[in-house]
């Protein structure tokens, strides 16, 4: 599943900037921070269909992968296997 997420979060991501209508706040959607180093290598291309920049893209990233590992762990402690 987070194969997938890799290889389609960017191609949904741009579909849903593509809108224009809700772009400042569909530019902060975690299939975005799919491809920050997409974005690093070839920043002209990808910051027109990302809307941010490596920096914010950076930030956007570290904080999901916070937000995802937090909420992991909250919904798992109490699991017995």
């Amino acid at each position: 599943m987070s194969l997938l997420m890799v290889y389609t979060g960017q191609f949904v991501s741009a579909n849903l900037l593509n809108a224009e209508k809700w772009v400042q706040l569909l530019r902060w959607n975690p299939f975005n921070m799919t491809s920050l180093t997409r974005q690093y290598y070839n920043y002209i291309m990808y910051h027109a269909t990302s809307h941010l920049s490596n920096g914010q893209l950076l930030l956007g990233t570290l904080s999901y992968t916070l937000i995802f590992i937090v909420t992991g762990y909250l919904i798992f402690r109490k699991k017995r296997f």
